[in-house]
């Protein structure tokens, strides 16, 4: 069951970024992609499978620096007096 709810968020999040806008969309794709490689990061663990693991671990940490990255600009425009863009 946890590999549907991962590979439904992967696809989800995919169709998200495609699409691009509005920004938090992509925001939301992000934590989709956080939560499919948490899933597919514990799959791999509970079957063994070194590779799925080693992969999704990388690719979590790849879109936590992505949700940071987010946060950190958010947070300038907000203090800048910018609107955030949608």
């Amino acid at each position: 069951m946890l590999q549907w709810v991962a590979a439904v968020c992967v696809i989800a999040a995919t169709i998200m970024v495609s699409v691009g806008r509005p920004k938090w969309l992509v925001v939301w794709a992000f934590v989709l992609y956080v939560v499919a490689s948490a899933a597919w990061v514990w799959t791999g663990f509970v079957n063994g499978m070194p590779a799925l693991l080693a992969q999704n671990a990388v690719l979590l940490c790849i879109n936590l620096w992505g949700l940071a990255r987010w946060k950190q600009r958010a947070e300038a425009e907000e203090s800048a007096g910018a609107v955030p863009a949608e």
